[in-house]
């Protein structure tokens, strides 16, 4: 029987069962840089399953045996860029919702993504809380299709 880690609390911690929500949404945060991967991973605890990769041959492997709910993914990054990442992930995985994160104007990115599927981009520096509304808002575009 899987039990979400929230279901697990440390002696003397209470459990939140509403925060927890059996964390049923699973996101892949791609980013060369660890701080952003952490700094993601952290912000959406508790709230979704997070897992994290930093490149895109990482994220390749990751989504060959892992289906996930949405990807967050960076647009600049070494040997596998956002753009090439996503072109294989849509070889893989067709239908997944994904956020391209990128210091680019906007509509440099859309330019390159268009026809590419189920995509947003936000751009850096961005604030948190937009990105949790584009995910809730993504993720709830997917749960109704």
């Amino acid at each position: 029987m899987y039990v979400p880690a929230c279901f697990v609390p440390a002696i003397g911690d209470s459990i939140n069962f509403r925060r927890c929500s059996f964390l049923a949404a699973k996101i892949l945060v791609v980013d060369d840089q660890l701080g952003i991967r952490m700094l993601l991973k952290e912000f959406f605890a508790g709230k979704y399953q997070v897992e994290m990769a930093a490149s895109g041959f990482e994220a390749l492997e990751y989504v060959k045996k892992t289906s996930f709910s949405l990807i967050i993914l960076d647009m600049k990054m070494p040997d596998l860029n956002g753009t090439e990442t996503l072109k294989k992930i849509r070889k893989i995985y067709a239908q997944v919702p994904v956020i391209m994160m990128s210091g680019l104007e906007e509509q440099d990115v859309y330019s390159r993504i268009r026809g590419m599927g189920n995509v947003q981009c936000i751009c850096k520096p961005f604030d948190l809380e937009d990105l949790e509304k584009m995910v809730n808002e993504m993720l709830g575009e997917a749960k109704n299709s």
